[in-house]
């Protein structure tokens, strides 16, 4: 009987030793998320991953937790993952992305080079959390290939370059559940204060673009020059103070931008951006309120708008006149007043035409008159002596005839 209760509790402890070999050192696994969770206090590198899919899973999500220090990409203390372009991504659970999140230990710092995630290609969501990133070199992330979202959220970015981003693609995945396109930056302290020249000439299948809360204080005019598919952009609770001019120019698909918690510097060349996206149809959420001059501390950008600047008008920038909601340029009233002057002068011309033809058509008709009555009349004068002359001959033979009779009688 004790032998047979020795051999049950060998074969047991066997057995539950080989459940747990089925998994990398330091690693457990949920099935109801589908999640590896591995803690780097007690893993040991690589990760490969037979070690994760001997059990039957597949190692579609991973978390590694209570980092603080280099996730290598080789030997002798790496390479970090291993194995992993043979993952069968056709056995996904399409109700999950395909993820790696790393989160470091309280003010744990975090160190990754090129190489660190290759063989990564097949996740679509990445996430870095709460770590001190000591530097992004060129191409860190190009291993991971196209992602549907990109965040790195909490802890602070010590350093980066222009090609700190280069080789990975933030899209919006039709193939994921929630097609995204997110590029986000929360709450994670950017040392220099903003963005290397240049850092996101590479993203221009962005949608969406996140720096929230990031001490970002300067914006470089072509930062998000390349960014042609942005549909929304945030930038809110950073310490800028103006926004510079053509920032926005190009981004034709954007449709909203959030601005909140931002103490600007109200003067009237700053505030160009609020009737810019106005006039583009772009929703703009945010108090917008001025942090200088002091005498307008807390106060409306659009209230220090209406008190201290000349209003625009149709006009504003342009050489006319106003005339309702309509600005006449100077180029247009110098064309009416081209026409008016040409319309009356026709106005004229055709008046001393008409005139002219009535003149001469009058004294022609009043030259064939005067001819045709010359052939039948005599001029009054002359009638009256004929008339006279006539009367005086009848009397004559009238006499001549009486005196014939008389003198025969």
């Amino acid at each position: 009987m004790a032998v047979y209760l020795l051999s049950s509790f060998l074969t047991l402890t066997l057995c539950l030793v080989s459940v747990k070999a089925a998994y990398p050192q330091g690693c457990t696994y949920d099935s109801t998320e589908l999640l590896f969770t591995c803690n780097a206090r007690s893993w040991s590198l690589p990760m490969t991953y037979t070690d994760f899919s001997s059990n039957g899973e597949v190692p579609q999500r991973i978390l590694l937790r209570e980092v603080d220090g280099e996730l290598p990409n080789g030997v002798p203390t790496g390479p970090t993952f291993s194995g992993f372009s043979s993952i069968a991504t056709g056995s996904f659970d399409p109700n999950y992305s395909p993820s790696l999140h790393i989160r470091c230990v309280s003010n744990g710092q975090l160190i990754i080079t090129q190489g660190t995630f290759a063989d990564m290609g097949y996740v679509t969501e990445f996430k870095i959390e709460d770590c001190d990133i000591l530097s992004l070199p060129a191409n860190v992330f190009t291993n991971l290939g196209n992602l549907n979202s990109f965040t790195i959220e909490g802890g602070s970015i010590d350093a980066m370059v222009g090609d700190s981003f280069t080789g990975m693609t933030v899209q919006k995945m039709t193939s994921e559940s929630n097609p995204l396109g997110l590029f986000a930056i929360r709450n994670s302290r950017l040392q220099s204060g903003g963005f290397s020249f240049g850092a996101l000439y590479s993203q221009a299948s962005v949608s969406q673009l996140i720096v929230e809360n990031a001490n970002l204080n300067v914006l470089q005019t072509d930062m998000f020059y390349a960014l042609k598919q942005l549909t929304y952009l945030s930038i809110s609770y950073n310490s800028l103070t103006y926004l510079p001019e053509d920032l926005f120019k190009g981004i034709n698909s954007l449709t909203r931008v959030d601005m909140y918690g931002i103490s600007w510097a109200c003067t009237c060349t700053n505030k160009w951006f609020i009737s810019w996206l106005a006039s583009n149809n772009i929703t703009l959420n945010g108090d917008i309120v001025c942090g200088s001059p002091t005498s307008y501390e807390n106060v409306k950008m659009a209230l220090f708008d209406k008190e201290q600047c000349e209003q625009d008008t149709p006009c504003t920038g342009k050489s006319g006149v106003v005339v309702g909601n309509y600005c006449l340029l100077i180029f247009d009233i110098i064309n009416y007043a081209l026409l008016f002057i040409t319309f009356v002068l026709s106005l004229i011309a055709l008046g001393l035409i008409i005139h002219t033809k009535r003149q001469v058509g009058g004294a022609k008709d009043a030259k064939q008159g005067g001819a045709g009555n010359g052939k039948n009349k005599m001029p009054p004068g002359m009638r009256k002596n004929s008339s006279s002359s006539s009367f005086n001959k009848v009397e004559d033979m009238k006499s001549i005839s009486s005196a014939t009779r008389r003198s025969m009688s």
